[in-house]
């Protein structure tokens, strides 16, 4: 996918980057997993560094959109390659407090400090484009490992 010339989703999103069915109880048990697993894949390291980005940000505004999604995402020198991870969880967990909003599907973007053309704000913006329809996010919460791979990459678009 370059619709906008700079990104490739399948650059940025892999099959061994989707977990589903995690069992976990709060944002931050969700955000270690998903931390965890971009550091074995070696798209980052110093996982615990990357995780305090994370929480840091999430701490200042909840990253929930609503309709079950959330986008945590972080800008680090611990990225060595831009990045996304995916959870689906058992049970949906409350991600913002504030505004009662409640997650199942976790989309974490993992940006290297030196991003060029601000490729986090081109992975959000082509997140937001299509998770703003129902459809969308309804095949995203039903779908298995490929299913989710092919939607996230445009390939069922």
């Amino acid at each position: 996918m370059r619709e906008e010339g700079f990104i490739n989703m399948n650059e940025i999103i892999q099959s061994d980057c989707i977990l589903l069915e995690l069992d976990c109880h709060s944002k931050e048990s969700v955000m270690e997993q998903l931390v965890l697993c971009l550091e074995e894949k070696g798209f980052i390291s110093q996982g615990d560094d990357f995780l305090k980005t994370l929480l840091e940000r999430e701490s200042i505004f909840p990253t929930s959109i609503g309709k079950l999604i959330a986008i945590p995402h972080g800008i680090s020198e611990c990225v060595k390659h831009p990045s996304l991870c995916i959870g689906r969880l058992k049970k949906p967990i409350l991600w913002d407090k504030e505004k009662s909003e409640y997650a199942i599907f976790i989309i974490m973007i993992a940006v290297p400090i030196t991003n060029e053309n601000n490729i986090h704000i081109q992975i959000i913006s082509y997140l937001m484009r299509h998770l703003m329809h129902d459809e969308y996010i309804e095949k995203l919460l039903i779908s298995d490992k490929q299913g989710i791979l092919e939607l996230l990459k445009g390939v069922d678009q």
